[in-house]
């Protein structure tokens, strides 16, 4: 299968007159998830802006650290799980429960007291992991600020690509959009919203977010 694709990568990093975080409090985020390829390893810890902390949050239902890179949970460590997270592309990284880490483009919506996230990391015990539904919240500050009032403007098409092998080209579908009205604008806004550099449109109604090209997509006659 072949599909549009759109990115916002280089236009995001040029818009910067909003700083607020965003949450699901936004809106509704119904993404059905596609296969995935394995995540990239984590980044070197010289080669990026360490994450800072931004809090302990409740872990919500449905997840909005949707991205589970499958880390080893017996030697996690905040530095494992930011680092991986910034070199897959993800906003925020999330520690739960002694040693499982998740990513995601947005926070949870509810803020628990600093005190409810006492679990030691498995593997640096003066770290913090969160606790039991609950996640110690860490931020790429380097990632950029977004117009969300124009950001379907901000992506500019990339063209026509050929599905991954074994694994789908762009990862999360949009299910909450009508897919027999569904219309380019409607795909870059939803992607925008949920801040994903990647957008792209599928046989005739399907509308597909994500971060990186997976499974070796490549250009195809459009």
């Amino acid at each position: 299968m072949k599909g549009v694709i759109s990115s916002a990568v280089t236009a995001v990093a040029l818009i910067s007159s909003t700083s607020a975080i965003p949450t699901v409090n936004q809106g509704p985020r119904e993404l059905q998830r596609r296969w995935d390829a394995p995540p990239l390893p984590p980044c070197p810890r010289n080669n990026y802006t360490p994450f800072t902390y931004v809090g302990c949050f409740v872990e919500p239902n449905p997840e909005t650290l949707q991205y589970n890179p499958n880390l080893v949970f017996s030697t996690m460590t905040v530095e494992t799980c930011t680092a991986t997270c910034k070199s897959n592309g993800f906003r925020y990284a999330g520690l739960i429960y002694f040693g499982n880490c998740l990513c995601g483009t947005m926070l949870p919506p509810t803020q628990a007291p600093e005190s409810e996230c006492d679990a030691p990391c498995n593997g640096n015990q003066n770290e913090v992991c969160g606790s039991n539904q609950r996640f110690s919240v860490y931020q790429d500050p380097t990632y950029p600020a977004v117009d969300l009032s124009t950001i379907a403007s901000q992506y500019t098409r990339k063209g026509c690509y050929s599905e991954g092998v074994s694994y789908r080209a762009v990862t999360y579908r949009q299910d909450q959009l009508d897919s027999s009205t569904l219309t380019t604008e409607e795909c870059l806004s939803a992607c925008g919203h949920e801040y994903y550099p990647l957008a792209a449109t599928e046989y005739y109604g399907e509308c597909y977010c994500g971060y990186t090209l997976q499974g070796g997509s490549t250009p195809a006659d459009s």
